[in-house]
């Protein structure tokens, strides 16, 4: 149950940084002269988008079963927003780039390796 609860919670930090990663890569998808990678481009955009958009709807479901999601979103915020007031274009870019980084492998372990889930479940290998 503690795990479930600490996932719940974690999803509360996504919907500003989801947002943070579209603006930093907008900032340069103009740059952009392939093709391939402008495609990319704008899937990451479009894919970073959705995920924010359903961060929030399943924040507010858990947030009316009592979890303080609305908290977690509106004290997330000021990271991001130091960074973009404060932080040059491509550090925007890096960060954005190792946070994403990071997520996939934590997905990809949670994902793929059953002694992690186990272990995540709290549940008896």
């Amino acid at each position: 149950m503690v795990v479930s609860h600490l996932l719940a919670m974690l999803s509360s930090f996504f919907p500003e940084g989801e947002d943070f990663f579209v603006r930093s890569v907008r900032e340069y998808r103009d740059q952009v002269s392939d093709p391939a990678l402008k495609k990319q481009v704008a899937g990451f955009i479009g894919q970073e988008a959705v995920h924010g958009r359903e961060h929030r709807r399943f924040n507010e479901r858990l947030a009316r079963h009592g979890y303080p999601t609305r908290f977690v979103d509106r004290s997330t915020k000021r990271g991001p927003s130091h960074l973009a007031r404060r932080a040059p274009l491509r550090h925007q870019l890096a960060v954005t780039a190792a946070l994403e980084h990071y997520t996939a492998t934590f997905a990809e372990v949670l994902l793929c390796d059953e002694r992690a889930r186990l272990s995540a479940s709290g549940l008896p290998s």
